[in-house]
């Protein structure tokens, strides 16, 4: 997909800054748009510092309503990260 269709697609939804929409495949029946986020550091839900480090990744499906007949499904691609702080008890969130 091209960046400026991606931008455009994004806007239209209005995802947050960071969240991007990676593809988009229609047919007959359903809308499948893949969604991800490319903020490079989150912060940990137990001490709130930044992290950058990935520890992988994986997919979510949401199911929405019917747009134009079809079923709208959204894939997110969704990171986990690893906290680095050594006196967190979050390892990875």
């Amino acid at each position: 997909m091209d960046p400026r269709e991606a931008a455009l697609l994004s806007s239209l939804l209005h995802l947050p800054t960071g969240i991007t929409v990676t593809s988009v495949h229609p047919s007959v029946t359903e809308l499948v748009i893949g969604i991800a986020c490319h903020t490079p550091s989150m912060p940990c839900p137990e001490c709130h510092q930044l992290s950058a480090r990935i520890h992988g990744h994986y997919q979510r499906t949401v199911a929405d309503l019917p747009c134009a007949g079809r079923n709208v499904i959204l894939e997110f691609t969704v990171r986990k990260f690893v906290c680095t702080t050594p006196t967190c008890p979050q390892r990875v969130g």
